[in-house]
Order: C-alpha cells, then sequence, then structure tokens
C-alpha cells in the first residue's frame, strides 16, 4: 500500500526584525495547545473577500519575543530583537517542495503580547493580517489633488475656496494671503463656482467688464522659491465664447513676472489664423499655441515646463505636448504670481472671462507622464477598464509591483473616490466587473475578471478513494436554493454619470423555481455593462446544483505529494475531486471552485478546509427547452466574425478529443457565448467534423450586442454557468 507524504519539509515561520533580514522561528512555534493556522477568502461567491489572517503562538520561557526588554528574563543576556519587537513587523510562512519554496502567508503582525498558557506556559500568541488590511488604512483623496500632490507642488492654489469668500489659501506653503486685486470697476469676483474634474470641489469665477475692468488674485512668492526649472499648470474652462477685446487684446488666465516689469511665464487665450480661443504659453519673447481652440465649454489642462534658466520651454494642453520654444528670460525666480491676468493692469492687460481651478507651481520639470497623469482626471477618469482603474487606485497607495490584474471586460465611469480606502475602492471595482480582488499568499495583489472561471481545467485534483485524504466529517453536501439566482438587477451609480438599472431574467428557471434576486452597484459608464454583468450572475446561478459548502482535505494522507498543487489553488481555482462513492455525490467525479480555505500546518499534518462553490456542466438547449447534453468544451472560434447585426455563417472549431456539435436537428436552435455576446445558432452545422459551419446564425441575442469576434475565442454554451465570479 502507498505510504503518506506526510507534511512538506521545511516549513518555515519567519520574522523581518529588521529590514531585509527574515528569521526563522519555526523552532519555537507551540503546536501542542495552539496549532498555526491561516486564512483567507471568503466563504460565498456573491462577496468580496476580507484580509487574510494568521494566528501563531510562539514559546517564549526566555522573554526572546516580548516587547520592551533590553535583556532576556536571566537578567544578563542582552535581548536578540531589541528594539524591534514592536507592531506592524512583517511575517511569513513557507514550505519547500522539490527544492522550490512555497509561501503560504505574508502579513502583518498586530503586535507581541506576552502571555501565560494555563498560567504556567510562557508564550506570545500572534495574529497576523496581510498587505489589504494595510491598504484598507489608505484614504484617497479627489482625482485632482491624488494627483497634484503626488509631485510636491512648491505652491497650490486649489480655488476651492466656499462660495462669498474673499481670498484664496495656499497649499502645501504658507504665503501671504492673496489679495483680490482690482481695477475699475466690474463684477466681484465669484469663488464657489464650477470647479474642474470630477468630485474636485469648485473653482473661481472671473467675469470682468472690460480687459481692464475686473478682479484677479494675486500673491507675491517667497524670495527661496528658484525657478530655473519650473512647471506651471492650471485648470480652465474659457467657457463657451471669448470677450470682443480679444481680437486685440488676449485673455490672460494665469501669470509669473519679476519685479511687476518682465513676463517670466504666461497662459493667455489668442487667435490662430483669425480662429478665437487658442491657448499660448509665451514670455516676454517668445510664445507657443496650443493645437485647437479650447473656448469650447469644457475643462482643459494648461501646463508648461522648463529644465533650466533660459532652457527650451515645453507647452502641454491636456496631457499632450504642444511643442517647445526657446525661453528668453533667464532670471531663476519671479516675484509675483496673479490668477484671471497677466500680472497688474499696468502690464499686458486682458483679464479673463471664465472659471480656473488647481494653479500650481513647481521648482522642477514635471516629465511628460506625470504632466499627462495631471492632465487625466479631469473627466474623473471616465473610459478606464476595471483594470486599469484597480492598477490606479493601488498607485495611490504606493503599490506598484507584484500586480496581476485580469483585462477588464467593463469600461468604468466616475468614482467618487474622496475619503474612501484603497481596498474598498478596488472591491468596488471588482464588483463592477463581476470579479474579485485579493491579496495572494505569497503577498502579491490579484484581480480576476468574471472570465476567470471560464477554465475547465482543474489545478488540483483529489482522489476520495485514498484513505483519510478527505475528512468525512467535513463532507458537506447540498442541493437547495441558496445560490440560486434567476433575476439580477445591476445599478449603475449616480458617480457614474447615469442613474439606471438592467435586469435580466432567466423565464424558465423563474417558472420552476419562483423568483430569487440579487441586486449589484456598478460604477460602469454603459447599461450594457450593466446588462453583461446581469446576465453573467444569471447564467452562473439559474438553476440548483450539487455543492459541498466545505471540503477538508489531509494533505499529508496523500500517496504523492499534492503540495505543488495546492500551491496553485487561488480563489476562482477550480478543483476536482474523482472517485467518490456512489452514496455520496450524484457523480463519481466532481468539480468545485475555491472561494476560501482555512490551513493548519503541524509537523506532522497538513489540513486545509476549503470554502467552495459549484461548478455546473455547461448545458446544451434541447428543443423542448429542457437541459441536459453536455458539450462546448474546447471549441473555438475558426473565422473571425464582424461587428453586424445580420445572420452570418460561424464556424467552430474543436481542439484534440473534445465533441463536436450534434447533427440531430431537434436539438437545434441552440445559443453559444463569445465574449459578452450571445450568438443564436438555428439549425445543425453542415459537417461533423471540425470545423464545423452553421449558417444564418442570428447576432446581438439576449439583449448583448453584435461585437467583432476575433479568430481562436473561446466558445462556451448559452446559459453558461459558474461563470460570475
Amino acid at each position: 500500500m502507498p505510504t503518506p507524504v506526510g507534511a512538506p519539509p521545511g516549513m518555515r515561520w519567519e520574522i523581518e526584525f529588521t529590514p531585509s533580514t527574515w528569521t526563522d522561528v519555526a523552532a519555537d512555534v507551540e503546536f501542542a495547545f495552539a496549532q498555526p493556522q491561516t486564512h483567507y477568502g471568503r466563504t460565498s461567491p456573491f462577496s468580496q473577500p476580507g484580509p487574510a489572517s494568521m494566528a501563531v503562538s510562539l514559546r517564549n520561557p526566555l522573554g526572546r519575543y516580548t516587547p520592551l526588554r533590553q535583556v532576556l528574563t536571566d537578567g544578563t543576556t542582552p535581548h536578540p530583537f531589541w528594539p524591534n519587537v514592536v507592531p506592524r513587523k512583517r511575517i511569513r510562512f513557507s514550505y519547500t517542495v522539490a527544492g522550490v519554496q512555497t509561501y503560504r502567508y505574508f502579513g502583518y503582525l498586530k503586535g507581541f503580547p506576552p502571555s501565560l498558557y494555563s498560567g504556567v506556559l510562557p508564550v506570545v500568541p500572534l495574529t497576523a493580517t496581510d498587505w489589504m488590511d494595510q491598504l484598507s488604512r489608505v484614504k484617497m483623496k479627489s482625482p485632482l489633488r491624488q494627483e497634484v500632490l503626488a509631485d510636491s507642488p512648491d505652491l497650490l492654489w486649489p480655488l476651492t475656496e466656499d462660495s462669498g469668500s474673499t481670498q484664496a489659501q495656499t497649499a502645501p506653503i504658507v504665503l501671504p494671503a492673496a489679495a483680490l486685486g482690482a481695477a475699475g470697476a466690474g463684477p466681484a469676483l465669484t469663488f464657489g463656482d464650477a470647479g474642474p474634474g470630477v468630485g474636485d470641489g469648485t473653482g473661481v469665477k472671473f467675469s470682468p467688464a472690460a480687459a481692464s475692468s475686473g478682479q484677479y488674485l494675486a500673491a507675491r512668492l517667497p524670495a527661496s522659491l528658484n525657478l530655473a526649472a519650473y512647471t506651471i499648470e492650471c485648470f480652465v474652462n474659457a467657457g463657451t465664447s471669448v470677450p470682443a477685446w480679444e481680437a486685440t487684446i488676449s485673455e490672460h488666465i494665469l501669470g509669473l513676472t519679476i519685479g511687476g516689469t518682465g513676463m517670466f511665464g504666461n497662459f493667455y487665450i489668442g487667435q490662430v489664423g483669425g480662429v478665437d480661443g487658442f491657448p499660448y504659453f509665451g514670455d516676454d519673447t517668445n510664445a507657443l499655441a496650443g493645437p485647437a481652440s479650447i473656448v469650447d465649454g469644457g475643462w482643459h489642462h494648461l501646463a508648461a515646463t522648463r529644465t533650466t534658466a533660459g532652457g527650451n520651454v515645453t507647452v502641454y494642453v491636456d496631457g499632450v505636448s504642444a511643442g517647445t520654444f526657446t525661453g528668453s528670460v533667464t532670471a531663476s525666480a519671479a516675484d509675483t504670481l496673479t490668477v484671471g491676468d497677466a500680472t497688474t493692469v499696468t502690464y499686458a492687460p486682458g483679464r479673463f472671462q471664465g472659471n480656473v481651478g488647481y494653479v500650481a507651481v513647481y521648482d522642477t520639470a514635471l516629465s511628460a507622464a506625470r504632466i499627462a497623469a495631471h492632465a487625466a482626471p479631469r473627466n474623473g477618469f471616465a473610459g478606464d477598464t476595471t483594470d486599469a482603474r484597480v492598477s490606479r487606485f493601488l498607485g495611490f497607495g504606493g503599490v506598484t509591483t507584484g500586480l496581476v490584474l485580469d483585462a477588464g471586460q467593463t469600461t468604468v465611469g466616475t468614482y467618487p473616490q474622496l475619503g474612501k480606502d484603497v481596498v474598498s475602492a478596488c472591491q468596488d471595482m471588482a464588483t463592477t466587473e463581476g470579479g474579485v480582488f485579493w491579496v495572494r499568499p505569497a503577498g502579491g495583489i490579484r484581480f480576476a475578471n468574471r472570465r476567470y472561471r471560464d477554465t475547465t481545467t482543474p489545478v488540483l485534483t483529489l482522489d476520495a478513494s485514498i484513505p483519510a485524504l478527505l475528512d468525512p466529517d467535513v463532507w458537506d453536501p447540498a442541493y437547495d436554493e441558496t445560490t440560486l439566482v434567476n433575476t439580477s438587477t445591476v445599478s449603475r451609480s449616480a458617480e457614474s454619470g447615469t442613474l439606471s438599472t438592467q435586469t435580466y431574467t432567466d423565464t424558465v428557471s423563474l417558472a420552476a423555481f419562483g423568483e430569487s434576486d440579487a441586486d449589484v452597484t456598478t460604477y460602469t459608464q454603459f447599461d450594457q455593462d450593466a446588462l453583461n454583468l446581469a446576465q453573467a450572475q444569471v447564467a452562473g446561478n439559474a438553476y440548483p446544483a450539487f455543492r459541498l459548502n466545505q471540503l477538508a482535505v489531509n494533505f499529508h494522507a496523500a500517496t504523492s505529494s499534492l503540495y505543488a498543487q495546492l500551491a496553485a489553488v487561488e480563489i476562482g481555482s477550480r478543483i476536482r475531486i474523482i472517485n467518490i462513492p456512489a452514496a455520496a455525490a450524484p457523480m463519481s467525479t466532481l468539480d468545485l471552485f475555491v472561494e476560501g480555505w482555512t490551513e493548519t500546518p503541524t509537523p506532522t499534518t497538513y489540513r486545509v478546509v476549503f470554502d467552495t462553490s459549484p461548478v455546473v456542466a455547461e448545458r446544451m438547449k434541447i428543443g423542448d427547452a429542457t437541459y441536459g447534453k453536455l458539450g462546448c468544451n474546447g471549441q473555438t472560434l475558426n473565422t473571425a466574425l464582424p461587428a453586424t447585426s445580420a445572420p452570418v455563417s460561424v464556424v467552430i472549431a474543436t481542439s484534440g478529443t473534445n465533441p463536436t456539435f450534434t447533427l440531430v436537428a431537434g436539438e437545434y436552435p441552440t445559443s453559444i457565448k463569445i465574449g459578452e455576446e450571445v450568438i443564436t445558432l438555428p439549425s445543425a452545422p453542415g459537417g461533423s467534423t471540425s470545423p464545423q459551419t452553421f449558417t444564418g446564425c442570428l447576432r446581438g441575442q439576449q439583449g448583448t450586442f453584435p461585437a467583432f469576434q476575433a479568430a481562436g475565442s473561446v466558445v462556451t454554451l448559452w446559459p453558461r454557468t459558474g461563470l460570475a465570479l
């Protein structure tokens, strides 16, 4: 009889007391009274995972893990980890199989509380949570402020003061209060008016009566501000028309001057070829125009950079370079900043008509990439895919490496990120996608889209005939309506642009089982994305399925090592049980999706209790609207399909030994799904071997849109089950 493999070799519990130095504390791990345990994931596919946790107790007879000690309990031996026994030290757990060290947990310790187990055994019970817990403490700023402050401006005027304010505050440095300059009669400057971006606050409105009449903002810059190299930027909305005086006098938006006599740099609006509304940036001698008028009622980002005193100046409009000119001003200091005018009425008069927000000055030339990043939030980042938005949020939290992000299936609108923590925001994107967001055991971050579960290949196979491999006491079968969803209503958040709802119902399931609904809030830009998500939810859950809520696996009892396969298991992975006794399940082979797990390692045992959800075989529609024939396993689109609503021929190829479509006419029409599009096959294919051709196929069924489908795209059956995470 084969011998069980036992616990994996080389198990380590390591703590990083000093940066980059990991101390293995496995020799002090207490197993008899408090077994180590880690927990990952969630119990249901209808929720998002929380932080992964670890609990492990260290024996502590000499006080090696006692905080605030400089010597051990003998009173003389120096404490080996002084003064680093403090909260938030990193801890990791791993094992080594076939020479490969596999990390099963990576997190941060809550603290080192010394204790006596049963009043006699000195121990330190440690608890840890992973990176998700740390990121949940990072609160985001509004989109514009988040990007601008990342580059530490020397002067920032957000201009987001309340209505009725009489001066602009400055941040992050303190300057003399910005005065309201005035020359001649004119309407009052209006704080609290429309501002740039989405969720970034208000702006200032300028409504001059004439080129030299009306108010402006002005402030003296500190003498210490060296602008040999510089970046100047602002957001501006010039309205839909220019004032009459622009034909002869430009509208001056923002200016830096030297002693009130020379123009260090100035944004203004003028004409190009007799056409009004073009943005310019210039100094005393030279100027460069942007590529098009910005007098279109929208917000625009204007920026200019210079790398050295008197060097070339690069001008940017909406994050894109408009060109370069040679600067004529060599001075490294400018003493006055004005908004709504070039300097004062004594130099280049021409007041600005419109709104301004987020004026910033830097003593360095920002890169083109950073300028583009500053310009991007003016539409609230609308147009990101879900994976791009997750990457953006993680970047705000300082996380730029170790990311594994599936391509998003959904386009996202704006999002109310001010005050939201990074984890909640990323999980909102995962819910929008119909996917899942979590931190991996080795510490990297994973975002899976809703197509992640399409794979039919299990990452772990368990043989139920091996004694003690599966614990019968935790065999938790179910076949009920708990996971049933036959109606899904997906609501687009008001912040996404339009408050709307999309509902999809499986009428066959509804008639058979009654209504069982699920409501989801999404931040997508498009109703079609919302409908796709509703369809995915229903397709994966419209019919009761046999499942195991929990499955306990004693990996040490396996007769061939499964530890490498265990390392491949993630949330949403497919695992397979074979050789199931006839009385224990409806079938001898059962596939499950892993939603989470609890792991308990000891020197002689290794037990994992998986939280699982059902994998239901794809089902082909029979003529009488019943379901039962297996199919669509390994099929791909042989020839690309155009984006057309007209009936087309669909050619489907089958790989390897996977089944071809039946030629029985009574089993049609049936429906397939390619990408997010549902296509109806009206009749049997021409030919019984791969590739098979279906003629007159109907595009864009079930409320989906006809879209270009590339050759090689995966073909699944509709309704598709086990699709939504």
